[in-house]
């Protein structure tokens, strides 16, 4: 009896410890791991990094028109994303709540008159002036047009003819703010003969009611096709477009780009398309650009010759020194889809590239390596639609995430993208 009641004893002083192990959590013994919640307080299950894609936001599929609908995004003054896009009725804004922009108001600006359509109409370009409200350039119906929003929901905007001579078809117009404070545009222009030009647009107020127009480049067969501007670091415009097939790159001698010096960048393209600029961490530009052009043969797009997304990075503000011109992604012919349509490029904190394009009708983007892009990983971010031709944006936000804003023409849907870390990792 004495043994048992010592057993006994023994047991309950070992239940002791082992209780009191497993409250302080000693040894093997561990509490519970706490959950991970979401926005609803709901337990969010654990998603391996390469699985956690970001999930693409429908803005719009009413009135699209296939291949005309290009939108541009950019940061708006409060840090969320802002969305501009026409379709056959009018000029749209998409303001965002916040980054995710599930939560957003739409805003139809310009309309056609009742009964009508507008014709073809053509990509936008939108920024954000001093007074934090956006600016957006636009070509509809021949003519180049700029759009003055007077509050951030655009609620009533002054819309004026930027250019009375009108632009023509695929004017593909480009729009910054320069230092003081007032719109410079950039277009492709057709004149009465059918020559082709470069031509800027500087306006003279912030509504844009008048503007003092400079040809800058009439030689060539496409002069000032898919021009972009942007504003370099010592605060002069700096503009980049193909003519006859080269990248050529101007710097611009003021803020109203009255005179500029052009040169030729890259005069070996077979089919010169789309391009796009961003400056870099360290005040020089740096272009991204396609070679080649899809065809139609049998009802498939097809590649003539090949396809490639080069970038090219300048070693100054005027481009006079380039490094090599880079192909960060080259495909052969006979491959169907339509590859490489759009193009896109915007830089992070790190001073690296993110470029946006499309393959194959997937939603594509490469993060570069360095910040010369001499090598990119790439990443598919959509596969379920067709992206088409002419149909993505991209910004960096301030979380220093992009933000992509794209054309679905699978689903004749205007979407958007809030990258999360799977774009970094």
């Amino acid at each position: 009896m004495e043994y048992m009641s010592n057993l006994l004893k023994t047991l309950a002083w070992v239940g002791a410890v082992l209780l009191i192990a497993t409250i302080i959590g000693i040894g093997e013994i561990k509490a519970p791991s706490q959950l991970t919640l979401d926005a609803q307080n709901k337990p969010q299950s654990a998603v391996k990094p390469q699985d956690n894609l970001p999930v693409p936001v429908t803005i719009e599929t009413n009135n699209l028109e296939l291949g005309w609908e290009a939108p541009s995004v950019v940061v708006g003054a409060d840090g969320a994303p802002m969305i501009s896009y026409q379709d056959s009725n009018s000029l749209k804004l998409v303001k965002c709540a916040d980054n995710s922009c599930v939560s957003h108001t739409l805003q139809a600006i310009d309309p056609v008159e009742a009964n009508k359509t507008r014709y073809m109409p053509s990509q936008t370009s939108i920024s954000v002036g001093k007074d934090g409200f956006p600016i957006i350039a636009y070509d509809a119906d021949f003519y180049i047009k700029i759009a003055k929003c007077n509050d951030s929901l655009c609620s009533s905007p002054t819309v004026h003819v930027l250019d009375p001579m009108g632009g023509g078809i695929d004017s593909a117009s480009s729009i910054v703010v320069t230092s003081d404070g007032l719109p410079l545009v950039s277009y492709h222009y057709m004149d009465k003969e059918g020559q082709l030009k470069l031509r800027v647009a500087k306006c003279v107020d912030i509504s844009c009611s008048a503007t003092s127009i400079h040809d800058l480049d009439t030689k060539g067969t496409f002069a000032g096709k898919s021009s972009v501007i942007a504003i370099g670091a010592d605060g002069l415009p700096v503009i980049s477009y193909y003519n006859s097939d080269h990248l050529k790159f101007i710097r611009c001698d003021d803020i109203s780009c009255a005179s500029s010096t052009i040169r030729d960048r890259d005069f070996s393209l077979s089919v010169a398309r789309h391009i796009s600029m961003a400056i870099g961490k360290d005040g020089f530009p740096i272009i991204a650009y396609s070679d080649g052009m899809p065809f139609l043969e049998n009802k498939d797009v097809k590649l003539l010759n090949h396809h490639s997304i080069n970038v090219l990075k300048c070693g100054d503000p005027s481009c006079v020194l380039t490094k090599t011109s880079i192909p960060i992604v080259t495909k052969n012919s006979e491959q169907n889809g339509a590859l490489g349509g759009s193009i896109a490029i915007s830089i992070g904190t790190n001073g690296l590239p993110f470029i946006v394009d499309n393959e194959n009708g997937a939603l594509r983007l490469a993060r570069c390596d360095d910040t010369s892009c001499t090598s990119a990983t790439t990443l598919t971010l959509d596969s379920i639609g067709d992206t088409y031709l002419y149909s993505a944006s991209i910004a960096m936000g301030r979380d220093d995430l992009p933000f992509i804003a794209y054309f679905d023409s699978a689903n004749n849907a205007i979407r958007y993208i809030h990258c999360n870390t799977y774009c970094t990792k």
